[in-house]
């Protein structure tokens, strides 16, 4: 019997589902600039009004970003291919919380003597519940985590 409860995941199906989202929607952008860039004049003909043709970087550049962005996400959820993957076990020490509206950084915990941060605010594709939000990370808790270059992909606690 497994003694651990998995409270965040990132493989699991609406990850996955997350992942192949973000992946698709960052090709069609990238996609998209790119046809608008190379038939810039016939879309321009077509439609009333100036068109400018940054437009179409702009949205390549997005599409760019969205893809780098989200890279560890479609690397673990879709691929479950995260290099240098490691465990950190034992029991969670909280040296500072986050206050609930942020304008700080992020829990600061230890385990195993390995120090994390989860930031509520931080829009990354790991886990970032701080206490104040319900994160399940708190002072005396046994918990294994998931993670690689500071970035927790799965979450899991000794059930009690």
């Amino acid at each position: 019997m497994n003694e651990f409860k998995t409270v965040y995941d990132l493989t699991s199906k609406s990850a996955q589902i997350s992942g192949w989202f973000n992946f698709i929607f960052s090709i069609a952008l990238i996609i998209g600039g790119i046809l608008g860039v190379i038939f810039y004049k016939r879309i321009r003909e077509k439609l009333a009004g100036p068109l400018s043709r940054s437009i179409f970087g702009i949205m390549i550049l997005i599409g760019i970003g969205w893809w780098l962005w989200h890279v560890e996400l479609f690397n673990y959820a879709i691929l479950h291919n995260v290099k240098n993957i490691e465990v950190a076990e034992g029991i969670v020490h909280v040296i500072r919380t986050q206050p609930y509206q942020g304008h700080t950084s992020g829990d600061k915990i230890t385990i195993d003597s390995q120090p994390f941060e989860i930031d509520y605010f931080h829009a990354n594709t790991g886990y970032n519940q701080s206490i104040a939000h319900g994160g399940v990370l708190k002072e005396g808790v046994y918990a294994r985590i998931h993670h690689c270059d500071g970035v927790i992909y799965k979450v899991e606690v000794k059930a009690y």
